[in-house]
């Protein structure tokens, strides 16, 4: 049988409550950025749209071309509904879709203004939420 004494058992269990609390906060962040997406974004509701927004910003960020393979966006999602969501992201304004001269069956798609406004924004709301947690978020 093991024993600890007084102290260990106190120093493991301020270890358990920190490590909790960090957990807590992170939680919390997590739902606050999810009360923002659902008020400033609500056409993010489906796990499609997110792949397909989230797989933009990714493109964005990194200054790469997204490519329309859709199996690349799909992620949940089958081509189908991403195809549909890729039109639906076109009609809004928010990508372009562009065929490559080199190879007339690839496409990429480009994000517009308006998606490139999206980011800046979603990135705001999340450095302004981590930042009362003292989380740091570039």
């Amino acid at each position: 049988m093991n024993t600890l004494s007084l102290g260990e058992w106190h120093g493991m269990k301020k270890q358990r409550d920190i490590h909790l609390q960090k957990i807590g906060v992170g939680l919390t962040l997590l739902s606050q950025i999810n009360q923002w997406e659902k008020a400033h974004m609500p056409w993010m509701h489906s796990s499609a749209s997110r792949d397909l927004y989230f797989s933009m910003a990714e493109h964005y960020a990194s200054r790469r071309l997204a490519s329309q393979a859709v199996k690349t966006y799909s992620c949940l999602a089958n081509e189908r509904l991403m195809r549909n969501k890729i039109r639906f992201f076109k009609h809004n304004g928010w990508i372009r879709v562009v065929q490559l001269r080199d190879d007339k069956r690839s496409k990429v798609l480009l994000a517009r203004p308006m998606l490139v406004r999206m980011f800046l924004q979603h990135a705001a709301a999340l450095r302004r939420i981590c930042a009362h947690a003292d989380v740091f978020v570039q």
